[in-house]
C-alpha cells in the first residue's frame, strides 16, 4: 500500500482509541514498524493492510481513505 494512507489509517486509530503499542501487539509486529507506518517511513505490505482492515473490520478502501 503507498503512501498517503498515513492519513486514514491514523484516523481510524485514534477513532477507535488504540496505542500504537496495542495495535502492534494485537498484530504480532513491532511497535517501531507501526510508527514507521505513520511517519510515511515504510508502507505497509499488502498482508498488513488485509491485517489491519481486518483488525478494525474495514474495508481496505476505507483504510487507504478511497
Amino acid at each position: 500500500i503507498k503512501e498517503n494512507n498515513h492519513f486514514e489509517y491514523h484516523r481510524i486509530i485514534i477513532e477507535r482509541g488504540l496505542s500504537k503499542a496495542q495495535l502492534a501487539k494485537e498484530l504480532g509486529i513491532s511497535v517501531r514498524t507501526v510508527f514507521r507506518w505513520e511517519k510515511d517511513m515504510i508502507s505497509m505490505t499488502l498482508k498488513n493492510a488485509v491485517e489491519v482492515a481486518s483488525f478494525f473490520e474495514i474495508s481496505l478502501d476505507e483504510l487507504v481513505g478511497i
